[in-house]
Order: C-alpha cells, then sequence, then structure tokens
C-alpha cells in the first residue's frame, strides 16, 4: 500500500520537468548576432518574423503584409510561419524544404525545417538530400537539430561545441541541460547574456533558461528571480511567447510552495496567451502543467483531462522529449486511481522516449519502482529504483536524489525493515534540509512517522503525523491529508485508543469516496475492522473485513487483502468456526503464493524480508492444524513456507542455467509477471499470451527446456516413496505451546509431540557453550577452544530432549537428515552427547560418546530442499578446483590467525586487515596428492577473478580462505589484484550468479555457515547462496577454528572421500578420527557441517599415485623380460 504514497511526490518534482526544456530551440530573430554571417532581411519580414513566432495577430493583415515583401524567401519563409500557425504542416515544409540545398544562412530557418519535418515523418528525407553537400556550420546545425529531437543529445553536443554562433549556443546549453551537466549549461547562458543585445525582445528567453537551470539544481528561489525579470522583459516587448513561458514556470513554482489558486490562474493565462499566438507546442506545455496542478488539489478527472489534451497535442508535434515527461505524469495519475497497467504502459513508452534525457529517465523509472512496489514486487521496484538514484547522483540532482532515496526507504519499510528505512528518511531529511517544497517535506515526516510507528515509537511517530498533516492541509492536499490521517488511526489503534482511530477513520473516509481514493477506502475498512476485532466486536470485525478484502481487491492491492482475510480468519477462530477459518487462512495463503509467483527476476533478500512480514497466515494455520492432530496437513504446511525462497530459486535455477540470452530470460520472466498480476483483462491478456506462448516455444526450440515444468513442495500424502532408504529426514517445529519432530522415512510418516516450549530448548542450548548466548553476536564474536567451554552435561539434557524421545523411530547405522527451526539453526547436532555420568565433569570430552558416533548426520533447510537437490542431475565431468592460500600484503595485517574479530569501523571502506593462513597451502597441496583432474588457485593467483572463470565447469570446489561476517552479510576473501575488475571480496549476492555445475562446495573458512537469520528461511548465507548457484552440497564452518586444526581435518575428510564414501559418511569419519587422534573438544570438529545432498562423489585417482603404480608394474614387466632374454642367450 505504501508505494502509492510515492506518486504525490513524483508530481511534485515531474512538474518542473516539462518546461525546462520549454525553451529549448526558441525560434528567434539573427539580427545582430556576432561572428555570423546572415541574411539580410529587410525591416518588414523582421517585424513580421516577431510577429508571427510571438504574438497575436490578423491573419488578413499578416497576409497583405507578406504580399508585399520583395525577396522570395522571406515571403516563403513568413507564408511557412503562417502556415505553421494554421497547423498546416505538411505545406509549411514544402515551402522551406525547397531551400534546403542552398542551406541558408539564418539558424532559425533550420529551427522550423526541423520542427516540420519532425512532424511530418520527413526527419531523414531531410537528412538524406543534404548527403551530397558540403560541410559547413549550418548543416552541422541541422544534424544537431535531428540529433536533439531525437533525444541523442551526445551527438548533438559533438556537432555544436566546435561553433560559435548564438543558436548552436543556444541549442548546446540545451543539450547539456538534458544529460544533466547544468554546470556547462549554465556558463553557456551566462556566455550568451553577456554577448546578446540586451534591449532585443528575445533577449527574455536567456533569463528563462537560466532560471530553468537553477529550478533543476534545486535553487527555487533564484529561479523565482529570473522568472519574473524574464517575464518583466517580455511583457515590456510585448513578446507573447515569452510571457506565457514565464508564467508558466512561475505556476510550477507556485504549485511548489502550495500556492495551488495561484498557479492555476497563471496557467489559464499562459494557455490564453498560446492560444492568442496559435502556439501548438505552448499549448501542450500548459494543458499538461495544468494537468498536474489539477493532482496537487486533487481534481483528479480535471487532471486527466488536461493530460489527454496535452499528450494528442505533443504526438501530433511527435516531440520525444515532451511525451517523455508528460507520460511519467500520467503514469503518476494512473498509480494514485489504482489503474497500474494503464501506469506501467504510460511508464514504458515513457522511458523509451527519454533517450539520452537523463531527468526524464529517472522520473520514468522511479514510476515504474512505484508500480511495481505497489503491486509487491520488490525485487523489480529496487532496480528501477537504483536506476533512478544513480542517474540521479550523476547529475547532483539534489530534489531528484532525494526522491529516489526516499523510494528505496519506503522500499525498506515495505520490506519489514523500518530501522533501516528510518535511517534513511533521516539522511535524506539532512541532505535537503534547505530545501523549500513543502510537498517533499510532507512525503518525508509522514514516512519518518510510519517507521516510528513500526518501531512502536508512537508518541514521536504522532508528532511527525501531525507535522505532516499541517503541511498537506496548507498546501490543500487531499490525497495526503487523507493519507497521513488514516496511518495516524493506524498509531491510535497500536497504542489502543481505539475510539481516537474510529473518529478519524469514519470522517476520512467520505473524503476518498468521494475522490475515488478506493486504495485508501480499503485500507481505512481494514483499520476498522482490527480495531474492532481488538475490541471482540466480531460481528462488526467481519463487515469491515469484507468492505476491506473486496475493496482492496478490486484495485490490485494485494496486501490489504491479504491482512483483511488473516484478520478475518482471526474472527472465525476466536468465534470457534474452525472450519471457515481455515478457509480464510487457505485464502490469505493462496494470495501471498499468487502474488509471489508473479514477481519477475528474483531478489532473495527482498523476496524473504517481504514474506516476514506475511508468515502469520501459515504459522496460524499450521498451528491450528495442530490442535486438530491434523499432522500431516501441518507438515505440508511447513514444508510451504520453510525455507521457501530457497527452494523457489533452486526451481528456477535450470531455466536460469540453461538460458545464455539475458534478453530473452527477461523477457520471459517481465511477461509471465504481467499475466499474473491480474492487472490486465480481455485484449491486453490474450495478446501478452501469445506473446508468452512464442517465448516459450523459443526456450523448447533453442534450448531444448519446457519451461512450464516445475518441483512442487513436498507432500506427506504423495512423495514419501521419494525418501531414499535408510535415510531419515528428522524436521522440527515449534508450534505456539509445543516442539513437534517429524520422522520422515520412505513410506513413513511419524510425528512426535515433545511437550516443550520454544524458551526451554532456547535455554537449555544457551547452557551448552557461551556461543549460543542471545546477547553475544555469533557472527562479530570470536572463540578459542577454551572459550567455547562446551558443556557436555547440558549437550546430554539438549540430547534427551530432542533425539531420545525419536530414537526408536530412526534406523541404526543410518544417515540423518534435520531440518531445523530458525532457533537451532547453528547448534550441530552431532555434537549432542548420548550419556552422561552425573558424577562426571561437564568439560571432559574423552570419555563421552557423541551422536555422530551413531549416524552420518546432514542438514537441509527443508524436505522439498532436500529432495529438489538430491534429485538435481548434473552435466557430469571429473573437474575439481582448490583455491587457497591467499594473500594480501604484510601491511594489511592485523589479526594473528584465522576467525579473529573485525572492528566494524574497518569496514568502511571495505579494507580488512588480517594475517595469511599459515596452514592453508599445506592444506590444499594434501588435497591435491589424493585427487586428479584438479585444478588449483593458490596464493597470488587464488584472486576474485580467477575463481569466477574457473569454477563453472567443476564437480568440486575446495575454498580454503578467509570468510568474514560484517552487518551479518557473509562474504569470502581472496587474494588481491591490482588490474582488475574485481575487488577481491565474494559476496552471497555474487555467488548465486557463478552458475555452477557442482557435486559438493567445501568452505574450509571461518563461520562460512553463518549470516542474517530469518524465522523462516533459516540462516541467509553463503550455504544458500551456493545451493542457489547450483551447488547441490555445501559443506560449511558454524564457528572459528584454527587455520591448522582446519588443514588436519580436511584432509582426513578428502582421504575418505576419495575411497568412496558418502559426503555424510565421510564427514563422520573424519570427526571421529579427528576426535580419536587429535581433541575429542567438539571446538575442534563440530563446525564443520553439511547440508544438502549427501550421496558420494566419483573421484579418479590421483594421477601422482597412478603414475607411480605404472612405473612400478613397468619396471618388474621390464626386469623381467630382460631377465628371460639374458637366461635365453646364454642357454642357445
Amino acid at each position: 500500500m505504501m508505494m502509492k504514497l510515492a506518486t504525490k511526490i513524483s508530481l511534485a518534482l515531474i512538474v518542473v520537468v516539462p518546461m525546462l526544456f520549454v525553451f529549448t530551440i526558441g525560434f528567434s530573430s539573427n539580427e545582430n548576432k556576432s561572428n555570423q554571417n546572415s541574411i539580410l532581411y529587410s525591416k518588414d519580414f523582421q517585424a513580421l518574423y516577431f510577429s508571427l513566432t510571438s504574438q497575436k495577430i490578423d491573419a488578413n493583415e499578416i497576409q497583405k503584409s507578406i504580399s508585399l515583401l520583395q525577396h522570395s524567401f522571406e515571403k516563403d519563409f513568413a507564408n511557412a510561419l503562417l502556415l505553421k500557425r494554421k497547423q498546416k504542416f505538411e505545406e509549411a515544409f514544402n515551402l522551406l524544404e525547397k531551400y534546403l540545398t542552398e542551406l541558408p544562412d539564418d539558424y532559425r530557418y533550420y529551427d522550423e525545417l526541423v520542427l516540420l519535418a519532425q512532424i511530418i515523418n520527413k526527419s531523414d528525407y531531410i537528412k538524406k538530400k543534404l548527403q551530397n553537400t558540403n560541410e559547413n556550420n549550418y548543416k552541422k546545425y541541422l544534424n544537431a537539430l535531428l540529433a536533439y529531437h531525437n533525444g541523442n543529445y551526445s551527438d548533438a553536443i559533438e556537432l555544436l561545441k566546435e561553433i560559435n554562433d548564438i543558436e548552436p549556443l543556444f541549442l548546446l546549453s540545451h543539450s547539456y541541460r538534458a544529460i544533466g551537466d547544468y554546470q556547462k549549461a549554465l556558463l553557456i547562458i551566462d556566455s550568451l547574456m553577456n554577448n546578446y543585445p540586451k534591449d532585443q525582445p528575445e533577449y527574455c528567453r536567456f533569463i528563462i533558461s537560466k532560471g530553468s537551470l537553477f529550478l533543476l539544481s534545486g535553487k527555487n528561489e533564484e529561479a523565482n528571480k529570473l522568472y519574473k525579470a524574464g517575464y518583466d522583459i517580455a511583457v515590456e516587448n510585448e513578446n507573447q511567447k515569452e510571457e506565457a513561458k514565464a508564467l508558466i514556470n512561475l505556476a510550477i513554482l507556485d504549485d511548489y510552495k502550495g500556492n495551488v489558486e495561484s498557479a492555476q490562474e497563471k496557467l489559464r493565462l499562459a494557455l490564453q496567451l498560446a492560444n492568442d499566438i496559435e502556439d501548438i507546442e505552448l499549448k501542450a506545455i500548459a494543458f499538461s502543467e495544468t494537468g498536474v496542478s489539477y493532482t496537487y488539489s486533487g481534481e483528479i478527472v480535471e487532471a486527466r483531462k488536461n493530460y489527454e489534451t496535452s499528450l494528442e497535442l505533443f504526438r501530433k508535434l511527435k516531440n520525444s522529449e515532451r511525451l517523455a515527461n508528460l507520460l511519467a505524469n500520467i503514469g503518476s495519475l494512473y498509480i494514485q486511481t489504482a489503474n497500474f497497467s494503464a501506469a506501467i504502459k504510460s511508464f514504458e513508452e515513457g522511458l523509451k522516449y527519454s533517450g539520452e534525457n537523463t531527468v526524464s529517465q529517472i522520473l520514468n523509472l522511479r514510476g515504474l519502482g512505484d508500480v511495481y512496489s505497489n503491486l509487491s514486487d520488490y525485487s523489480k521496484a529496487l532496480e528501477y529504483y537504483n536506476r533512478a538514484k544513480e542517474l540521479s547522483e550523476k547529475i547532483k540532482n539534489v530534489n531528484q536524489k532525494a526522491l529516489s532515496e526516499i523510494s528505496i526507504g519506503t522500499l525498506f519499510y515495505n520490506l519489514n525493515k523500518p530501522n533501516k528505512a528510518l535511517s534513511v528518511f533521516r539522511k535524506v531529511e539532512d541532505e535537503i534540509a534547505d530545501d523549500d517544497d513543502p510537498y517533499l517535506f510532507e512525503d518525508l515526516l509522514f514516512k519518518k512517522a510510519l517507521a516510528l510507528t513500526d518501531l512502536d515509537s508512537f508518541a514521536m511517530a504522532e508528532q511527525q503525523f501531525k507535522n505532516a498533516l499541517s503541511i498537506a492541509e496548507s498546501v490543500s492536499d487531499v490525497y495526503y491529508k487523507s493519507l497521513i490521517l488514516t496511518y495516524l488511526a493506524d498509531n491510535y489503534i497500536r497504542q489502543k485508543k481505539f475510539r481516537d482511530a474510529e473518529v478519524i477513520l469514519n470522517k476520512v473516509m467520505k473524503t476518498s469516496a468521494d475522490n475515488n481514493f478506493t486504495q485508501l477506502l480499503a485500507l481505512q475498512n481494514l483499520y476498522l475492522g482490527i480495531s474492532n476485532f481488538h475490541q471482540k466486536n466480531f460481528s462488526t470485525t467481519r463487515n469491515y473485513l469484507l468492505k476491506a478484502d473486496k475493496t482492496a481487491f478490486s484495485v490490485n492491492d494485494f496486501n490489504t487483502s491479504i491482512e483483511s482475510k488473516y484478520y478475518q480468519a482471526l474472527c472465525l477462530e476466536s468465534e470457534n468456526s474452525i472450519y471457515d477459518a481455515e478457509k480464510k487462512y487457505i485464502e490469505a495463503i493462496e494470495m501471498i503464493e499468487k502474488s509471489s509467483n508473479s514477481s519477475a527476476l528474483i531478489n532473495s533478500q527482498i523476496d524473504v524480508s517481504r514474506f516476514a512480514g506475511l508468515k502469520d497466515s501459515y504459522l496460524k494455520l499450521t498451528d491450528l492444524y495442530l490442535r486438530q492432530s491434523r499432522f500431516a496437513d501441518a507438515f505440508d504446511m511447513i514444508e510451504k513456507f520453510r525455507a521457501r525462497n530457497t527452494f523457489r530459486n533452486l526451481n528456477e535455477l535450470k531455466l536460469q542455467s540453461i538460458i545464455n540470452d539475458e534478453d530473452l530470460l527477461r523477457n520471459y520472466y517481465d511477461i509471465k509477471w504481467k499475466i499474473n498480476s491480474g492487472i490486465y483483462y480481455s485484449a491486453e491478456l490474450d495478446s501478452l499470451e501469445n506473446v508468452f506462448s512464442s517465448i516459450k516455444n523459443d526456450l523448447i526450440n533453442k534450448y531444448n527446456f519446457n519451461p512450464d515444468y516445475r518441483a512442487e513442495n513436498f507432500s506427506v500424502s504423495s512423495d514419501l516413496n521419494r525418501i531414499p532408504e535408510n535415510e531419515t529426514l528428522v524436521s522440527y517445529f515449534f508450534s505456539e505451546d509445543n516442539l513437534f519432530a517429524f520422522i520422515i522415512k520412505k513410506n513413513s510418516f511419524t510425528p512426535v509431540l515433545l511437550h516443550k516450549k520454544k524458551n526451554e530448548i532456547v535455554n537449555l542450548v544457551k547452557q551448552i557453550s557461551p556461543v549460543y548466548d542471545n546477547q553475544i553476536n555469533l557472527n562479530d564474536a570470536y572463540y578459542n577452544q577454551d572459550l567455547f567451554s562446551f558443556n557436555s552435561r547440558a549437550s546430554n539434557e539438549l540430547y534427551k530432549t530432542l533425539l531420545e524421545p525419536v530414537r526408536e523411530f530412526l534406523s541404526s547405522n543410518g544417515k540423518i537428515i534435520f531440518s531445523l527451526p530458525v532457533e537451532l539453526s547453528v547448534v550441530p547436532i552431532e555434537f549432542l552427547i548420548t550419556n552422561f555420568d552425573s558424577y562426571d565433569s561437564p568439560y571432559y570430552y574423552d570419555n563421552k560418546r557423541f551422536l555422530i558416533e551413531d549416524y552420518s548426520i546432514s542438514y537441509t533447510p527443508s524436505v522439498s530442499v532436500y529432495l529438489i537437490q538430491k534429485e538435481k542431475p548434473l552435466v557430469e565431468n571429473d573437474n575439481l578446483l582448490l583455491v587457497g592460500d591467499p594473500q594480501i600484503t604484510s601491511s594489511d595485517f592485523a589479526q594473528s590467525y584465522r576467525g579473529s574479530l573485525i572492528e566494524d569501523e574497518s569496514f568502511s571502506n571495505r579494507n580488512l586487515r588480517i594475517f595469511p593462513l599459515k596452514y592453508s597451502k599445506e592444506e590444499v597441496e594434501q588435497i591435491e596428492s589424493m585427487l586428479s583432474d584438479v585444478s588449483v588457485l593458490l596464493s597470488e593467483k587464488a584472486t576474485e577473478e580467477q575463481f569466477i572463470k574457473n569454477s563453472s565447469d567443476k564437480t568440486l570446489i575446495h575454498l580454503s580462505t578467509h570468510s568474514f561476517i560484517h552487518n551479518n552479510q557473509p562474504f569470502i576473501i581472496f587474494s588481491q589484484e591490482e588490474k582488475s575488475n574485481s575487488d577481491g571480496y565474494l559476496e552471497a549476492g555474487e555467488i548465486v550468479k557463478l552458475k555452477l555445475n557442482s557435486e559438493l562446495v567445501v568452505l574450509s573458512s571461518c563461520k562460512s555457515g553463518l549470516g542474517t537469520i530469518d524465522a523462516t528461511e533459516g540462516i541467509i548465507g553463503m550455504q544458500k547462496s551456493f545451493f542457489e548457484a547450483g551447488a547441490k552440497s555445501v559443506v560449511v564452518s558454524l564457528w572459528d577454528v584454527n587455520d591448522k586444526y582446519t588443514s588436519y581435518f580436511m584432509k582426513s575428510y578428502y582421504k575418505y572421500l576419495s575411497e568412496g564414501y558418502d559426503k555424510s559418511e565421510a564427514l563422520r569419519k573424519a570427526k571421529i578420527f579427528f576426535k580419536k587422534n587429535y581433541s575429542a573438544n567438539p571446538y575442534y570438529w563440530a563446525a564443520f557441517v553439511l547440508s544438502g545432498d549427501n550421496s558420494a562423489i566419483k573421484f579418479n585417482k590421483s594421477l601422482s599415485f597412478a603414475i607411480k603404480y605404472f612405473a612400478i608394474l613397468f619396471t618388474i614387466l621390464l626386469l623381467f623380460f630382460l631377465t628371460k632374454r639374458f637366461y635365453l642367450v646364454n642357454n642357445r
């Protein structure tokens, strides 16, 4: 819902743009030009030219005056201008075109000719006609005009920068402005103002143009002074064209200040002047800006009428620049009325027309971001917002940058990250402290209030709401006033001020209904329903929620519809209508799934964050099933939400790994999203279906791949036969009151109630080691074997709670695959003690028996993920990649061994200070000696670039490097390379792009198994990223281990792997070997865990062994042959 908020403020900045280019190519006089050979026009023509381009005329009198002109060129030029006023564009063009090959030495001629050619589609014709003519400044100017009108501003600049005449310089200034280089544009305008005669009636165009540059730079007061000065000069010189332009720009500033009535009066006068002088382009601009002004006063119908009129005129003129900005305005209006399909079409068309015009691109990109955010496709929204932000930073446009950043902050809010959102809003507030735009501040204060409300800072939020409301009332912003009041009511509901909330909502609903604010109306009904729910007025609650659901659905507001269904279910459950409650939960879940599945290309972090705010329906329905002892249904529901993003991405992995045509892939996702979005109907939907069918045929024909195939979530009723023999999956789940264990074997499903609450299990875990104290951030803290302080008594207690009750269901000496809730996600179950003597020391380990001694143990995010990994086919190859001993110069070292603390501040420029991994090289060389077909990247060759280049075709990848966690985001460090496009830090977002074909990735580095903890996804870190990059299984570490002992452990692990043991059994044997031969302390061996497929890997023996045995055999045979030969010779 909230991204609708971006609409109004987008309009506020869009207002600026159409007029900033109003004066791009004024049809101005050439008299008194310096360094310019111009036609010596008669005084009569000069007067006529000014009248025909800038004043109201009597057509009959003008026609008489034209007939008196002596020179045929003057006569035809004047007649062409008169025909243009009458919109007889082709006749006007024909009069001018016949002089083209003569290259008349008057820049105004080319202004008119190119504009007319643009309108009647003759641009290519005139360009072709001049191909064989000699180059001169006039030909360059004509080609620059053609480039400019087509949005190719860079080409225009190249053609113009060597010409020092006034008109080319004026066009050059506008070309620089179009690409966002306001400084160069301003320098040129200042130069023109210094050289052009100030007593000429057209001098004011330079003043107004300079005002627009100040406006674009956020200097509104300076712009206002210049516009007023330009207006006064225009009136004094009876230059009605420039007078109208100045009025439009002053109206823009009035709208900015909230003086809407004054703005609309100025626009009315400007439109009258445009009609008087019969200037179609000026009329189009006036209609467009009037439309914008009406949006400020909340008169949406009037706004749309003016936009439509303007659009019709601009299409007639074929003016790409104006069309780009107008379409951005129209798109924003469509968002406000929840017509999202029309909004997308408008912004996409506007983006095409933008060409190289940076501001136009920003407006349309941000508009697309707003649409996708409204439709909950936050991945796509962030993509557009970031592109808009990058462009605004490039052109140093403070207002546009602020708007892009506010959009990104709003996205964080929608993704349940209010802290992050608030920090963005506060940063923007500091950056725009000197700005006087009320709409910008109104929006910013409102969004700060939303973030503060979600952080339970209700009093501070309430004050921010009231500050924003004060601004909205001062500028008569009806939409924002309604919006702010709606969310203020939500603030009151959270404070249990139900009466205050309901008074506000009942009052503001009428305004929403009167102004067709349908999305707001849905939200207001929702909040009234929630308020009544908390007061246990269930009948009233249901009435409001049904209205909210129906209204939200009508405008594709999925989030409001989902929340209304969720509260309906809660209400029904409270009334003990269990069957109906179940139906409502399922409806909410189906809508969540549909809105998620319709998303375009997936951004994992965004998808996970969005789902964090929508998971309650899944959890509540699961609890409902468990209370009814419907254990199979409960487990199926757990599988729907546990690791759902990982499962979804793995489903898409085959498509993304097979298709190497990025445009085709993006088109596939975009069209799929449009079809599933629910915002297109009838003919448009049929057209999209046809396009999508064609794309799917391309995928089948070119890549032999059917994109319709998707693996489904695991279901107890249909998928138990997919579980391999001798394997047991154990999945734990915390309900509201208890802990459940689900035992899944081939054709067998057993639920076990463990009668333990979540807090009891969490407290047991904390007693095992200080590592699990929630006051300490595991990502940041470092523990040696003493500080790890493993408590075997507590470990045994956890064993008795988690494993002992289910042990009878486990196959002896079989494989166990654990799927754990987030509270156990960093606990290696293999270190649980299966026996403990009460007289024994908890810190003596040699006589203890660990669970790993009885079972091969591995992990999976969910049963669905396990099966998709297990069954995923790979391209067979025997290639292996070993990477280790990354080199970082000694001047950067600040740590003595793997995994020491990193100061947070040291990450400000990503400058890590670490010591080398002393045993990493030895570790890699020992593994290499056991295997064949090995590629090795050691020391200075162990760079990020080389790793990415060599990783895609490797069946096994071993990384013995540094890895670190910063702000819960893990990354791997490689050798630094001076001349490289890579920075030496491989992050999660880069990993998922690798397109691996790997049976196993081993991350022999500290804390490689950690990352962000999500309630349903578990750990979001490198393990998840390597899965989604194409690895079937990953070995990671859960805490720091000295690299000497890591080296010993890995040597043992690869020994067992190379002997043919499967991945989990090899890991089990390596742990038992380490326990017996080095140390029984789990600190050293329990950190490394396997996730994913646990099958064996087929290795070739090391070439060094093969060559050695072949050499010995060859020597024996050779000796035998020589001995026999010697014997035969001697016995002849």
